[in-house]
C-alpha cells in the first residue's frame, strides 16, 4: 500500500498501481503528444517520478492538481486506462464504488472511500502549514528505500 507521507501524517492512497494509474491517466489524457511531465512537471515529474514535493512548491502543485481535477471532468470515467504500457489492462481493484460515477475527476477512489484529489489537497495543505516535503510512500518499502525529506525550512 502507498500514500502521501508527510512528517508523521501518512495519507492512504491504495495499490501502488492505483497511484500509477492515476498519474498514467493525467499523461495519457492531458499531455498527449508530449514529454512526461512537461505540462505538469510538478506532479508527474517531483512527486511522481523523484517520489518528493518540496513545500516551496505546494501552491503550484495545487494549481496542477485543480488544472486536472477540472480537465478529468470532462473526461468520461470509461476512458480511465490502467497501464499507459498495457492499455487493454484492466483494473485490478474492485471497480464497483466508480463504475456509476461520470468521468475521471469522480473514478479514482481509495480503499478509505475518499477521492484521490480529496487526499492530494488535504496532504498538501498539511505540508504547507507545517512547512514538510510531501512524499509518495510505500508501506512495503524499508525507510532507506524511501525518499529523504527536505530539512523543516
Amino acid at each position: 500500500m502507498v500514500g502521501l507521507k508527510i512528517e508523521n501524517d501518512f495519507y492512504l492512497i491504495g495499490t501502488a498501481e492505483f497511484l500509477i494509474s492515476f498519474f498514467d491517466n493525467i499523461h495519457y489524457h492531458l499531455e498527449r503528444n508530449k514529454h512526461w511531465g512537461e505540462r505538469y512537471p510538478l506532479l508527474l515529474n517531483s512527486l511522481y517520478t523523484n517520489g518528493k514535493l518540496c513545500v516551496s512548491d505546494i501552491d503550484k502543485a495545487v494549481e496542477e492538481l485543480l488544472e486536472i481535477k477540472d480537465k478529468f471532468k470532462a473526461i468520461k470515467a470509461h476512458e480511465a486506462i490502467w497501464d499507459i504500457n498495457d492499455l487493454k489492462k484492466v483494473a485490478l481493484e474492485t471497480t464497483s464504488q466508480v463504475k456509476a460515477n461520470s468521468n475521471l475527476a469522480e473514478y479514482f477512489i481509495t480503499p478509505d472511500g475518499i477521492n484521490i484529489f480529496d487526499i492530494f489537497f488535504e496532504a498538501f495543505e498539511i505540508s504547507k502549514i507545517y512547512k514538510w516535503d510531501v512524499i509518495i510512500w510505500n508501506m512495503f518499502k524499508s525507510m532507506n528505500d524511501q525518499p529523504k525529506p527536505s530539512q523543516n525550512k
